[in-house]
């Protein structure tokens, strides 16, 4: 075991917060699914995501302790988060146009993608990730408008190539969500590219810090017409 400065202490908790800042960054999907907006200085009720850790303090002053797999999975974590939360608002709202299931699964994206499609440009996709290989194998062999994008292993429907989310443990669902950005906003403080605070501060046991990453955000569906819910039939 190697011991090292304070200044050297510090210098690894700064690396730390770097890098949970940058993994959020790089991994969150917000801005993918629906409009961004940096929230006036005037605005109230906002919501929070995040955590608070208490981590050990060795993480920063032995050499021989690697700590980015964790780091890297709390930023993970709130990404997730994020994702859970929007999609629990849709599946909330009356509003949303929910469509009944067809037997044929493939024939009935594809009616609900045209008619979607012919209102709003399709940019994100929810999909339940029990039909992944179908989707990629076998909807290609049965459709000229399903495509496999070999380069890059996305998906292309009639031509375009929408961002696809898949269901996971964490964030289950076995519908489809065909989605147009301008369906929400979502505000951040102080803005967006700045909306992750994050914070290492000594904490009330001696060989423990305290973690702590959040953002304050607000999020309305104020276009409940630009998403659409194609259920299944379980």
């Amino acid at each position: 075991m190697t011991e090292g400065t304070a200044d050297n202490e510090q210098e690894k908790i700064k690396q730390a917060i770097d890098l949970l800042k940058e993994t959020y960054y790089d991994s969150s999907e917000i801005a993918k699914i629906i409009n961004t907006r940096n929230a006036g200085a005037e605005e109230e009720d906002f919501l929070q995501l995040g955590s608070k850790f208490y981590i050990p303090k060795e993480w920063f002053t032995r050499n021989d302790i690697i700590y980015d797999i964790a780091i890297r999975q709390f930023a993970e974590n709130l990404v997730m988060s994020e994702t859970k939360y929007l999609l629990s608002r849709v599946f909330g709202c009356t509003e949303i146009q929910t469509v009944a299931a067809e037997p044929d699964v493939l024939k009935g994206f594809l009616k609900n993608y045209k008619s979607f499609s012919e209102r709003y440009k399709i940019q994100a996709i929810f999909a339940p990730i029990d039909l992944y290989v179908k989707m990629h194998v076998d909807w290609p062999v049965a459709s000229a408008d399903v495509k496999l994008d070999f380069r890059s292993g996305e998906l292309i429907v009639y031509d375009e190539k929408p961002k696809f989310f898949w269901s996971n443990n964490y964030t289950p669902f076995s519908q489809f969500i065909f989605v147009n950005k301008g369906f929400g906003q979502w505000a951040t403080k102080p803005d967006f590219d700045n909306r992750l605070s994050v914070s290492i501060t000594p904490s009330d046991k001696e060989d423990k810090l305290t973690l702590l990453f959040l953002t304050k955000f607000k999020f309305e569906i104020t276009n409940p017409d630009k998403i659409r819910i194609l259920s299944r039939n379980e």
